[in-house]
């Protein structure tokens, strides 16, 4: 009975401890964004091309995660595709309150430099 016991202990500390961590990771919305030249994000230089940024919420602050997605296909019709997903930066950023919410994804630039990003669907705007 004590072995019972035990085992069921520790099964509820790891459930606990899987709940807990998933808590402290919120994700935000995830936008697919093109850009056409070089661009400064933080202390990043992301190289032109597409990419998935998402905004991620953590015990120390808020970020944003560019990451580069590419699907391939293993070549006839019909074969399974490919996802590869590649976090390239993760960026700090403090958010600011908007009057109402964002009707299109905007990127805020100040030459090549990325200043701030407004997420569809979102009333804030996410500073760099």
């Amino acid at each position: 009975m004590v072995r019972r016991g035990s085992i069921a202990m520790i099964a509820a500390i790891v459930l606990a401890l899987a709940t807990f961590a998933a808590a402290q990771r919120k994700d935000g919305k995830t936008v697919h964004i093109t850009l056409k030249s070089a661009t400064q994000v933080g202390s990043f230089t992301l190289p032109s091309g597409e990419y998935e940024v998402t905004h991620r919420t953590s015990p120390t602050g808020h970020y944003m995660e560019f990451a580069r997605a590419t699907w391939t296909t293993l070549g006839y019709e019909g074969s399974p595709t490919y996802y590869e997903r590649r976090v390239v930066a993760n960026v700090d950023c403090t958010m600011q309150s908007l009057t109402g919410k964002v009707n299109k994804t905007v990127l805020e630039k100040e030459g090549s430099r990325m200043a701030a990003i407004e997420i569809k669907g979102e009333s804030v705007s996410h500073n760099f």
